[in-house]
């Protein structure tokens, strides 16, 4: 069953940081992978749906929730009703993890995001609370239509570095994708 994403993998040369939304049953089958992603790469998990890979050489280990998650819970208990649950569902499937890239210290966020005006705020509430480390690498798929850019808008303020598709050459089963997103099936 996962013999597509062995492949996809081992043609990109088993890229260092890989990011999986909707894989929450992997980490349950990891010992039934293909033996060259178990070789290659460490399992990480959110407490839903997304599964962050690195490659072993960068020595993750998940970042202790009491340095990323208790912050972002209490700002989420200040939302409005109405935001509250699409920002604890944000939470459930962010993954966290601390890692190094060759010799530089690297904290890596996987994190599959809700269709929501709280996510934005998320994101950039997450940035906040990860600013105190010296390189932070985001992975997200964000659930947010091409033509939605208020949302990309607000990451910019933020002073996040945003990369979007080209509009006609990423679109697959229906969504927009980055260049960096494989749909597999």
């Amino acid at each position: 069953r996962f013999r597509p994403l062995a492949s996809t993998l081992e043609n990109q040369g088993f890229p260092e940081i890989v990011c999986l939304q909707e894989a929450g049953e992997l980490t349950a089958v990891v010992a039934s992978l293909p033996a060259v992603i178990i070789e290659q790469y460490s399992f990480f998990a959110a407490r839903r749906e997304t599964v962050l890979l690195l490659r072993k050489g960068m020595h993750g280990t998940d970042l202790p929730e009491e340095q990323w998650r208790d912050q972002l819970e209490g700002s989420g208990k200040q939302l409005a009703w109405d935001m509250k649950a699409d920002w604890e569902a944000n939470l459930e499937k962010t993954c966290v993890v601390s890692a190094h890239w060759g010799e530089q210290p690297v904290v890596v966020v996987a994190a599959h995001l809700k269709p929501s005006d709280a996510t934005s705020a998320y994101v950039v509430g997450l940035r906040r609370t990860l600013e105190g480390f010296p390189l932070v690498v985001m992975g997200f798929d964000a659930n947010t239509p091409g033509g939605k850019q208020a949302a990309f808008g607000k990451l910019m303020l933020a002073k996040f570095l945003v990369h979007t598709a080209r509009p006609s050459s990423q679109l697959t089963v229906r969504k927009q994708r980055t260049c960096l997103q494989t749909q597999l099936s």
